[in-house]
Formats: C-alpha cells, structure tokens, sequence
C-alpha cells in the first residue's frame, strides 16, 4: 500500500531503484522499518529524511514483474496476488495506501484518497466491496481525479424508503 501511495520504480544504466516519498515521520520509519525487517537491507534516507530508496535490483525486479504493480502514478495498480489474499492483508495495504494518499474522516464517516490514475481507484473501490464499503468517484480539477469512499454497509446503500 505504501508503495502504491508513495513509490516510484526507476532504472537507469547503472542501478535500479524503489523509492518512496512522505514527509510524516511516522510512514517514512514504517517504510524504512519494513523494508529493513522484509529484506534485511538497510534503504537509504535522502531529501531531509522524506524520501527512502532501496537500490537492489532483486527488490526492483520483485517489484516490477513479481507484483506487477507498475512503476508511477499513471501506471500502478493494485498487485494482482492481493485479490486472493485474507482480509487482514487486503485491509493492512488499504490502510498503507490510506497513510500515503488519503484521509479519514470520522464525523462524516467518510475515507477519502486521490490519484491521478482512474484505473487505480477503480482497484481501490473493487478492494473495498470486501469490506461492504462503496464508493464514488469525483473529479475536482481537470488534473487530478479524486475518489471519496463513504462509509455505508452495501445493504443500507442500495435501501430506499418507500412511502405507502
């Protein structure tokens, strides 16, 4: 979820990288902390300590053509192997995903997030109907397509109230 929010594939001649841009302290030491309990390598902390980067090629490769997950924000997508994984590991990459590009918020029980890739936010909202949640998509600029998920159970959603 992390990398989807915030990571970024990139390859040139000489090396191969993953990185990851958040300025809160708190997601940049998950990252950091995950990728040195996942891999047992050491990412480097560049940029005022808000950009983590892992220049391993095998991490690169797993990335790319084992998660498939794409490389920037136009082409990501959710990595195909989660839509058959338990529902702890779907709500644990929702709730990464949510620290990196979203928010929640309580009072009007809404969660929202934002992406530049509609196909993306399309994987987001499928993911979350395992969890009786829907959503809707909302385009606030002509940039920037935002998705808004409110937070109803499927079955009060589609209800209506019928006078007789």
């Amino acid at each position: 979820g992390y990398f989807t929010a915030e990571g970024h594939l990139h390859t040139n001649k000489t090396t191969k990288q993953i990185s990851f841009r958040n300025s809160t302290k708190s997601i940049v030491n998950k990252i950091f902390n995950s990728t040195l309990s996942c891999f047992g390598i050491k990412p480097i902390l560049e940029e005022n300590n808000t950009k983590v980067t892992i220049c391993y090629d095998l991490i690169y490769y797993l990335f790319k053509y084992c998660f498939k997950i794409g490389s920037n924000a136009h082409n990501k997508k959710v990595p195909p192997f989660l839509y058959n994984t338990p529902d702890h590991i779907v709500s644990s990459y929702i709730s990464a995903y949510i620290d990196g590009d979203g928010t929640v918020i309580p009072e009007t029980k809404v969660i929202s997030f934002s992406s530049v890739n509609l196909s993306l936010l399309d994987d987001l909202a499928f993911l979350l109907t395992r969890f009786n949640l829907i959503g809707r998509f909302f385009i606030n600029n002509a940039r920037l397509v935002h998705f808004a998920i409110q937070v109803v159970p499927l079955a009060r959603a589609f209800s209506y109230s019928r006078k007789e």
